[in-house]
C-alpha cells in the first residue's frame, strides 16, 4: 500500500513542476513520472525497477527548443511490463517542462517515436512529413487484440499522435 504522505507531497511537487516547470539540465534531463510519481531509472522501487526504453529530440511547440519525449518501461515485479510516454517542453533555461505522461499499455512491442520536423521521414510508409504535421509526436507499437492473452505476441499494430497545444499534451484522431 503507498504512503499517503508520500503521495500527497509528490503530487505537489509534480504540480509545481508543470506550473514552473522541472528543473533539471540537460546532462540530467527531465524528471521522469509513472502514473504522477515521480521515479528513478534503473533504480530498483517500491514500485518495480522503471528503465528508458528510447527517446525522441524535436519542436513540439514551434518555439524552435529542442523539447524532448520518451517511452518509459516499467517491471511491477508481478506479470505486468507497463509502458508509459511522458513529453516535456524545453523551457530555454537548461530546464524542463512537464507536459504530460500517458499509458502505453501492458507487455507492447515498442517500435518507435519520433517528434516531426522539417525533413522528416514517416517511419511507417517512408513518405515526407506534411510540413502541417510538424511538431507531432508520434509513438507506434503493436499491443494484443481482445482476444488475446497477454502471454502472446501483440498483434495490433498502433501509431498514436499527440501534439502540444497551450502547454498541454493533446491525444490527435486518426481521420
Amino acid at each position: 500500500m503507498r504512503n499517503t504522505k508520500m503521495s500527497a507531497s509528490t503530487i505537489l511537487i509534480l504540480a509545481a513542476a508543470v506550473m514552473f516547470g522541472c528543473s533539471g539540465s540537460d546532462e540530467a534531463g527531465p524528471a521522469y513520472t509513472i502514473e504522477g510519481e515521480a521515479v528513478q531509472l534503473d533504480v530498483e522501487g517500491e514500485y518495480g525497477t522503471t528503465w528508458l526504453v528510447e527517446t525522441a529530440a524535436g519542436d513540439l511547440n514551434g518555439d524552435g527548443r529542442e523539447d524532448r519525449a520518451a517511452v518509459l518501461s516499467q517491471n511491477t515485479r508481478g506479470t505486468g511490463v507497463f509502458h508509459h510516454l511522458n513529453v516535456f517542453l524545453n523551457d530555454g533555461n537548461d530546464g524542463w517542462q512537464f507536459v504530460g505522461e500517458e499509458f502505453l499499455g501492458d507487455r507492447i512491442k515498442f517500435d518507435f517515436i519520433e517528434i516531426y520536423g522539417e525533413g522528416s521521414v514517416s517511419s511507417v510508409t517512408g513518405e515526407p512529413i506534411h510540413p502541417d504535421d510538424h511538431g507531432q509526436l508520434v509513438v507506434a507499437y503493436a499491443t494484443h487484440t481482445i482476444d488475446q492473452s497477454n502471454i502472446e505476441e501483440p498483434e495490433l499494430y498502433l501509431t498514436r499522435h499527440w501534439r502540444v497545444e497551450h502547454g498541454s499534451l493533446v491525444a490527435l484522431e486518426d481521420d
